[in-house]
């Protein structure tokens, strides 16, 4: 087995090596992938609103949760941009504004979903890991759907 493994991986190197020579023969150059640009609010929130975030998501009941965290939003809204201003004195804008609080709003729903991530953690959860975990979780508590329960009649 262990042959065969090694058989496929130096025929798989020798299709890298190829590849790697018509690229060069060619002449394509890699183009550089632009940085993405900093927002100056998510690092601001993380320190400040990041532990409001987290208590807000952890309210059971699913609008009270949702009024918690669009309290939160509109509280932080109101005090960085107020009397409905759309620059900050920094010179935040309130696109940046909504992208950083999506960041929150995905890192405390990781913690709700039992993902704990610190607020400085550069990594995002992805929804897949969000959905597969919610839905192991539902079908362990869940009742028999009708259908199931119709056919086991």
């Amino acid at each position: 087995m262990a042959d065969a493994l090694m058989f496929g991986h130096r025929a798989v190197q020798q299709i890298c090596d190829l590849q790697d020579e018509l690229v060069r023969k060619v002449g394509i150059v890699k183009t550089p992938h632009p940085e993405r640009a900093v927002n100056p609010l998510v690092a601001f929130l993380r320190s400040e609103a990041y532990a409001q975030f987290r208590e807000a998501k952890i309210i059971k009941g699913k609008h009270e949760r949702s009024e918690a965290v669009s309290a939160v939003k509109n509280q932080w809204k109101e005090k960085l941009f107020p009397n409905e201003a759309v620059v900050t004195a920094e010179g935040a804008t309130l696109a940046q504004f909504g992208a950083a609080m999506h960041e929150l709003e995905y890192r405390s729903s990781a913690i709700w979903h039992s993902k704990e991530l610190a607020p400085t953690d550069e990594r995002r959860p992805t929804c897949g890991r969000f959905r597969a975990r919610l839905a192991f979780s539902l079908a362990s508590t869940a009742q028999p759907c009708s259908l199931a329960a119709k056919r086991s009649r």
